[in-house]
């Protein structure tokens, strides 16, 4: 689904070959609880980023069964139009664990006044190296 708002997925099982749910730019408050996914590739958030004029997925929500860990952020650097430019937003069930932000420089060019910041929600993690942005991990 793509620029959709208000939709609520629930109590279902859903058996595809491939994505079980695909959520692509544009969709706005999408609600997904006691899903059962039968596919190999489970609920997608799809190729966000790919092209710039694309539009900002916001407001999901859903149960997450779903734990990160071990992730690099690494190398990064370029431009940021918004103030917060690093944004790790994870589970309060089953948090983040073990991320690593190295060297990371964002430069914020955006209206509002300040330097680029990070913002973490249930994230464990480390930072190393360069950061020009205020990181959010400790």
């Amino acid at each position: 689904m793509g620029s959709c708002s208000n939709i609520h997925i629930s109590n279902t099982n859903i058996g595809t070959r491939y994505d079980c749910i695909v959520i692509l730019s544009g969709t706005t408050n999408l609600d997904i609880s006691n899903v059962k996914c039968g596919s190999v590739h489970g609920i997608n958030v799809g190729s966000l980023g790919k092209n710039k004029d694309e539009k900002d997925v916001k407001h999901l929500t859903g149960e997450s069964h779903v734990q990160i860990q071990d992730i690099k952020l690494k190398n990064i650097y370029g431009t940021s139009k918004n103030i917060v430019a690093v944004n790790l937003q994870c589970s309060k069930s089953f948090p983040c664990k073990n991320v690593e932000l190295i060297d990371i420089n964002l430069k914020h060019t955006g209206l509002e006044k300040g330097h680029s910041k990070g913002m973490c929600e249930n994230v464990d993690g480390s930072v190393r190296g360069r950061m020009v942005s205020q990181h959010c991990l400790d």
